[in-house]
């Protein structure tokens, strides 16, 4: 992302998850084996809970149900070899629902959204819950990173999450976002506002810990 000249315009988009979890539609496998597909990732889905609800502490992260995720991937297939070998866009990345294509021009940047509006309404039902068409220069928000072609920041909630989390002393959710933060430029900044703010919790926090003691 990070490694491409200066084109004027970026397109941000976010499909609007309508995905059911019995109509995953595989253009390329036959009909039966969609089926058994579907059956074996729900299975592996429920055997996976099954081992969790076992466990006597929380383990993990709460990002809820994994399926929504997985058949999002698959269910978009289509749109990715659209884009790639129809539209033939090389500067063109996504990552589940969210999507991410370079452009020119602002003009080509509308007349690339419209052609891809079209193919999601005309071949799998979805439409657009938000897009954006914004200079490059103004960094690219797209998987909760505003990145820039040498710096990257995470977002501005995570910003304030931060500053509620530090005024509360919540240290797993400090080790949390600082985890986020790590390989990005708000991480020294993250630590700077600990050890400012808040010195005693730096022992309990390994990022910043490690980060002071080797400026």
């Amino acid at each position: 992302m990070t490694t491409h000249t200066h084109p004027e315009a970026a397109i941000l988009c976010k499909c609007r998850e309508m995905i059911l979890l019995l109509n995953v539609h595989l253009n390329h496998f036959p009909k039966h084996e969609k089926y058994g597909l579907c059956q074996s990732i729900r299975q592996a889905a429920y055997d996976v809970y099954a081992l969790l609800a076992e466990c006597q502490k929380a383990l993990g992260v709460p990002i809820g149900n994994l399926l929504s995720q997985l058949y999002a991937l698959i269910y978009l297939d289509p749109l990715d070899h659209f884009v790639k070998r129809e539209m033939k866009i090389k500067k063109y990345v996504r990552y589940v629902d969210d999507f991410i294509l370079w452009c020119d021009t602002r003009e080509q940047a509308i007349e690339r959204r419209d052609t891809i509006i079209g193919f999601l309404t005309a071949n799998l039902a979805l439409t657009l819950s938000r897009w954006t068409i914004a200079p490059v220069s103004r960094g690219v928000n797209f998987v909760g990173f505003r990145t820039w072609r040498k710096r990257r920041f995470v977002r501005k909630h995570s910003l304030f999450r931060f500053s509620r989390s530090l005024k509360a002393c919540d240290v797993p959710s400090l080790n949390s976002i600082l985890g986020n933060a790590l390989r990005t430029s708000s991480h020294a900044h993250m630590c700077r506002r600990i050890r400012d703010e808040r010195p005693e919790l730096i022992s309990q926090i390994p990022s910043a810990r490690n980060r002071h003691a080797n400026p």
